[in-house]
């Protein structure tokens, strides 16, 4: 009796997973690595409910899946799981604190709901909360979030070589794959086979020319193209417009040498991405031109390397995808750039516990320039001797420079 009753318990909860799972929709889905040989597709309630990953893989052994402050091991927070020879199937809440085997959680705060093997791929799916209140766990945000991913050819866990990676993604504001936009097409900005010096921080600067076109186009979307391995690498990247009327063949370090004289030429920003972002997509009535004389043709791509350990041969051809389409949208996006500039002759008093800085533009001529003015995004940028920046409108007083104001 007991026995028919624990059969009738398992078929029962099987039955409930079954439907619950059925009932669950996995709206995205992102490739994690350029051979599309492993993704991962999620969903979640807008009402703050728990959100469902479905991870595919090509391979029958172990596979984990994460996520990472920094896009390196130490400190994500990942699951581990697979299916073995016999037909039983492991799955574990890990955590890392180093380049070693993640070390299962005291809690285990992600619930399987189905694993299994078809073919030559292991597909895995679970849920967890947003918030887990477990300090093993990485809380899930409306930000940018760094997923990591590895898998091995065996059910043993054990080093996975190459078969990693990582790929930021927006979970919760995901920009999805381009609108169904009309006839669009792409192309790329991007450094080649860049030969990243062994220092803890490098500028690297090239001048790139996008394609020429016959009439106005527009740009609807920007996707960083981060070479893959690269993550930690990338800290983030930068196409000035530059004032050229022909092609200039130039790269070479942004702000120091010869070089830089030119570079410093171009200096309205186009395109911004920083460590953390995704792709960035215009809304359906708005993009940025492209293809008239008015417009520009010629940039300059910054790269900014982050390599702390000061690792050398190191090689990259990371850069920028533009989508774009002849069919033009109702307006043109342009971008307004606030603060203070980064110059050479910026400099802050020896010995200074504080110093403010103050950019100051002046907007009482706006509405004389432009008709009508909506704010897409805003992108905050700001370097390490920065402690604390605001940005807002204020009406000038006799004590506008006073503390109450940072």
């Amino acid at each position: 009796m007991i026995g028919k009753c624990g059969n009738l318990l398992l078929c029962i909860f099987g039955l409930c997973c079954s439907v619950c799972f059925s009932a669950i929709t996995l709206p995205f889905t992102e490739y994690l690595d350029s051979a599309n040989l492993m993704s991962v597709s999620w969903g979640f309630d807008n009402n703050g409910g728990p959100i469902t990953f479905q991870v595919v893989a090509n391979t029958t052994g172990w596979v984990g899946f994460g996520f990472s402050p920094s896009g390196s091991m130490t400190g994500s927070d990942v699951v581990i799981g697979g299916v073995n020879p016999d037909g039983t199937v492991y799955f574990t809440d890990r955590h890392a604190t180093g380049n070693t085997l993640p070390l299962v959680d005291a809690k285990q705060d992600y619930t399987l709901i189905d694993l299994k093997e078809s073919g030559s791929t292991t597909t895995m799916t679970f849920s967890r909360q947003l918030q887990t209140c477990d300090t093993d766990d990485l809380p899930i945000t409306a930000t940018p979030m760094i997923l990591i991913y590895a898998y091995g050819s065996k059910d043993t866990i054990s080093y996975h070589g190459a078969s990693r990676g990582a790929k930021v993604i927006n979970l919760l504001n995901y920009a999805g794959s381009v609108q169904s936009a009309v006839n669009y097409s792409y192309f790329d900005l991007t450094v080649t086979n860049f030969k990243v010096p062994h220092l803890t921080t490098f500028y690297y600067c090239k001048i790139v020319q996008i394609p020429s076109f016959s009439q106005k186009n527009h740009i609807i979307r920007i996707d960083p193209l981060i070479q893959k391995g690269n993550e930690d690498l990338v800290h983030h990247m930068l196409l000035y417009v530059c004032p050229f009327n022909k092609m200039i063949s130039l790269d070479g370090e942004c702000y120091f040498g010869p070089k830089s004289t030119t570079f410093n030429l171009c200096q309205s920003v186009f395109a911004a991405w920083a460590v953390g972002g995704g792709a960035f997509e215009f809304p359906a009535n708005v993009g940025a031109s492209v293809g008239t004389s008015q417009d520009p043709l010629y940039f300059r791509l910054e790269m900014h390397y982050n390599n702390p350990l000061a690792t050398s041969g190191r090689i990259d051809s990371s850069g920028l995808r533009f989508y774009y389409t002849p069919h033009v949208r109702q307006y043109d996006t342009g971008i307004l750039e606030t603060g203070v500039g980064v110059v050479q002759q910026y400099l802050i008093p020896p010995g200074a516990n504080i110093f403010k800085s103050y950019g100051l533009c002046k907007t009482s001529t706006f509405p004389s320039s432009q008709k009508r003015q909506n704010i897409l995004t805003l992108f905050n940028a700001a370097y390490v001797a920065v402690q604390k920046g605001e940005t807002g409108q204020f009406h000038f007083t006799e004590d506008f420079f006073g503390d109450s104001i940072v």
